[in-house]
């Protein structure tokens, strides 16, 4: 059996968009770090022979906007891309929230070729989270970098939250203490919720651009 053994990763390379993890001489064994998620979720209503190639160009799409915003593209899950941001890069910014806004504007400007191409326009909602994970390199014949973590959970139960409320972002009150919105952007509270496997209630916020 393979053992891991802890490792500091210090630096994550922004500019690797499609894998979005460090890859060369390092060595990925396990590693915590402060991180946080950006869940998109695209909702899209045409036929599956072209979804494949729809996804591709919703997603390079969203490149753009991360790399702009100092992101990276953990993973694609089907139609949701998780993105992340060290703590410590977007305290007291809004980059997660740029990111959001940025690629809203992008999909709007490329509006004529989704529909002309696909026949509809991709829209999609977000939740925003921060928290602790770890990290680290599984498996042995097919290997990959994973991590592991509550805030991933969460993220996800907050994203799938924005169907209740009719808004495409939604963001923790957790995570808003550590942004500044500066006077870009404005927030709603939206109440306490204790979502599924969770004893601690979390604050939502829905953000909207001023």
């Amino acid at each position: 059996m393979q053992s891991l053994r802890a490792k500091q990763i210090k630096t994550f390379l922004i500019q690797l968009v499609v894998a979005g993890l460090v890859s060369g001489t390092f060595v990925w064994l396990a590693f915590e770090h402060d991180f946080l998620t950006f869940i998109f979720g695209v909702i899209i209503g045409c036929v599956v022979t072209v979804l494949f190639v729809l996804y591709n160009d919703f997603f390079l799409d969203l490149a753009e906007p991360v790399i702009k915003s100092k992101g990276e593209i953990y993973k694609y899950v089907g139609d949701e891309a998780i993105i992340t941001w060290r703590l410590s890069r977007v305290k007291g910014s809004t980059r997660p929230l740029d990111c959001f806004f940025q690629f809203k504007e992008k999909i709007s400007k490329n509006a004529k070729h989704y529909m002309k191409t696909y026949q509809v326009v991709p829209t999609f909602k977000a939740g925003l989270h921060g928290g602790k994970v770890v990290g680290g390199e599984m498996g042995q014949v097919k290997k990959e970098i994973a991590f592991i973590g509550d805030v991933l959970n969460t993220t996800s139960r907050i994203e799938a939250t924005c169907n209740e409320f009719g808004v495409d972002l939604l963001v923790s009150g957790q995570m808003l203490k550590t942004l500044n919105l500066s006077g870009k952007y404005q927030s709603e509270t939206l109440g306490e919720f204790t979502f599924r496997g969770k004893h601690c209630c979390t604050e939502i916020f829905s953000i909207n651009k001023i």
